[in-house]
């Protein structure tokens, strides 16, 4: 089972955002004018003002280690990591031997408080193809 796993914080380049400022800049931007500026929330700001001295510290290729023994942990395997720019700032594509594992770990990142995650399994294009091919016996409203 594939799965694509984003988090909404970016270990790297977060430089600019050693204090407070960084944040107010951000706010100014685009994602101000968004509403998804960190600043948006006050709950948000300081999730992520307590969080960013350990993630500098750490850097990207110590959360890429982190997250790959968490995934060998449970049989699976990081096929990919990413950071990015937008609304998640980073993004996984993990294969998890089945639902039980990405729930397992979808359940310690989360209760770890450390970031906050969204889950998408990934579908193969065979198992689209087979899907097709079932029988659905389905009736729309009205």
């Amino acid at each position: 089972m594939k799965i694509l796993v984003t988090d909404p914080l970016a270990p790297e380049g977060l430089e600019v955002f050693k204090n407070a400022e960084g944040f107010e800049v951000e706010a100014r931007g685009w994602k101000g004018q968004r509403g998804t500026a960190v600043a948006s929330d006050p709950q948000t700001l300081s999730f992520y003002t307590q969080l960013q001295p350990n993630v500098l510290k750490e850097g990207g290729s110590g959360r890429k280690k982190a997250v790959e023994r968490a995934v060998k942990g449970l049989g699976g395997k990081v096929e990919a990591i990413y950071w990015t720019f937008g609304d998640h700032d980073t993004v996984l594509i993990v294969d998890l031997p089945d639902n039980t594992a990405a729930t397992a770990l979808s359940l310690a990142v989360a209760s770890a408080g450390a970031v906050r995650i969204s889950t998408t399994p990934l579908i193969t294009q065979q198992e689209v193809d087979a899907a097709c091919k079932q029988s659905v016996k389905y009736r729309p409203p009205g």
